[in-house]
């Protein structure tokens, strides 16, 4: 910080209100997920899935934070790399079951075009 400011007396300010901003778009996206999610009454926020069909339809960016957001709450912990699997995982078949290694030992599972994402073996 002391080579920014000798730079621009402000930086310190700029810094906490880009911060600031950045929180409160967060907490943007964070809500946009969790419509786009369908929880288990009495599920107390676990087991969050969603139809492929409207995982699919999802602009990229909220398709990959939705495929995150399933990962990380399955495996309690952020999965490093999930969301990069996200246009693969809205590829998979409608029918049946179908699975994909997410990374961290979660997979995404589909059956009959719902997607959720559970601990791998």
């Amino acid at each position: 910080m002391p080579a920014l400011e000798s730079i621009h007396p402000a930086a310190a300010a700029n810094v906490l209100r880009t911060a600031a901003l950045l929180r409160d778009e967060a907490a943007v996206l964070d809500e946009l997920v969790e419509a786009q999610l369908t929880r288990a009454p009495g599920s107390n926020g676990a087991g969050a899935t969603i139809a492929l069909e409207r995982l699919a339809a999802l602009a990229p960016a909220l398709r990959r934070l939705v495929v995150q957001r399933l990962a990380d709450e399955v495996a309690g912990r952020p999965v490093a790399g999930a969301a990069r699997h996200a246009d693969e995982v809205a590829a998979l078949r409608r029918t049946g079951t179908a699975m994909l290694d997410l990374g961290s030992g979660v997979r995404a599972v589909v059956e009959r075009g719902v997607l959720r994402a559970e601990r791998g073996p």
